[in-house]
């Protein structure tokens, strides 16, 4: 089952999250009209109403100048990584 790296942003823990947690955390605390996220859509939910706020998803995004950053360390890579020569999560978070 795959699981998402989330950082807590005030504390810096990190914790391993399903898919089911992460869906938890989006639809929660919404009015009663609320369509809930799911999982074709659940990315755009996290960047609309969670991230930022007290948690992060750790990932590794393409910049604007072509480089891939690490947002939980900063760590870059070069703009000269293929998309399949980029690892899904930076070594800070997997000890590797």
């Amino acid at each position: 089952m795959k699981t998402y790296k989330v950082k807590h942003i005030e504390s810096g823990n990190i914790f391993d999250w399903t898919l089911e947690q992460v869906l938890d955390e989006i639809n929660r605390d919404h009015s009663d009209g609320w369509i809930p996220y799911d999982e074709t859509d659940f990315m755009e939910g996290w960047n609309e109403w969670v991230e930022g706020g007290i948690y992060e998803m750790c990932r590794i995004s393409q910049q604007i100048d072509g480089r891939w950053k690490c947002n939980a360390c900063g760590y870059e890579w070069s703009a000269c990584l293929g998309d399949d020569e980029v690892p899904e999560y930076c070594e800070c978070l997997t000890g590797e």
